[in-house]
């Protein structure tokens, strides 16, 4: 990661990494399968929009976090 955001494998293991945690978040204020699927599409839908604002692995999980509870 840095000023250019980061590859397209990155964004593959970032995926693999913090699904779980999203779609958690999201079931969990959700209580729906199909609402928590299409809120962990739009997260990282986003995530591919702005990943150049993404500053660290720290900054990263709490981006993922806020975005998933906002949404």
């Amino acid at each position: 990661m840095g000023k250019s955001g980061f590859s397209a494998l990155e964004l593959d293991d970032l995926v693999e990494f913090y699904a779980d945690m999203v779609y958690k978040i999201a079931f969990v204020r959700m209580k729906n399968k199909s609402d928590a699927e299409d809120i962990f599409q739009e997260v990282f839908l986003k995530l591919v929009r702005n990943k150049e604002k993404i500053k660290n692995e720290v900054h990263l999980k709490v981006w993922l976090i806020r975005v998933t509870i906002n949404c």
